[in-house]
């Protein structure tokens, strides 16, 4: 253990760094992310951001889709402190439901695909979150924990993809997640339910404006 130590404390990884990176980062600017996410696809609005199964996505692009979000968010009721789950695979989705919920000034709880219900149940009420935003085909887990959401957000995976390979996706998904069904459309016919590709089709990219402070927040 001595001589791990001894070994962390050379920092042998330093000679593997190119010239002019500092050994240390320091003055780090206070700049919240989604700051730096609004300069980042500002500086390369035309280049790609994400390649999803052959889907190629702007940084512009994401923009408009995590304003659109963060616009939907805002009008649903989500305010700053709030905490949202997020129970999604990663893709797309995933990335603009992480970014609207920072710029509606939310908090995040991210929940595992491969919890079952009840580890599902013990995280919605431990972190106390109203609004959760779910792919549809594991909507299932959270209905079966009968926690009340205010606000349940249901996004479709294979909306992210090429339409060739749509159906293959859905194929997948069912030989991975045999026991999760995609929910029929009538859910949305209740209270508090919404489509993920709907919101972001309704709401204009105009973001809410949220004081946000990097060392408190």
């Amino acid at each position: 253990m001595t001589e791990a130590i001894s070994v962390y404390e050379q920092k042998p990884w330093l000679k593997h760094y190119p010239p002019g990176v500092p050994a240390e980062v320091e003055n780090l600017p206070e700049v919240s992310l989604c700051e730096f996410f609004d300069e980042a696809t500002g500086k390369w609005k035309d280049k790609t951001a994400i390649v999803f199964y052959g889907n190629k996505i702007s940084f512009k692009e994401l923009r408009d889709k995590v304003d659109r979000f963060a616009t939907a968010l805002y009008d649903l009721g989500v305010r700053k402190g709030d905490i949202v789950a997020m129970l999604m695979l990663n893709s797309p989705e995933y990335i603009v439901a992480f970014y609207g919920v920072l710029k509606a000034g939310a908090a995040i709880t991210p929940i595992s695909p491969v919890y079952v219900s009840p580890e599902i149940k013990y995280q919605l009420e431990d972190s106390g979150a109203q609004t959760i935003i779910c792919h549809d085909f594991l909507w299932e887990g959270v209905e079966k924990t009968g926690v009340k959401l205010k606000t349940v957000i249901l996004g479709n995976i294979a909306q992210s993809l090429p339409a060739s390979k749509r159906f293959l996706a859905s194929s997948i998904l069912r030989g991975v997640y045999q026991r999760m069904a995609t929910p029929p459309s009538s859910v949305f016919q209740q209270e508090g339910f919404h489509q993920f590709e709907d919101l972001l089709k309704k709401y204009p990219p105009q973001p809410p404006k949220v004081e946000i402070n990097p060392k408190e927040d």
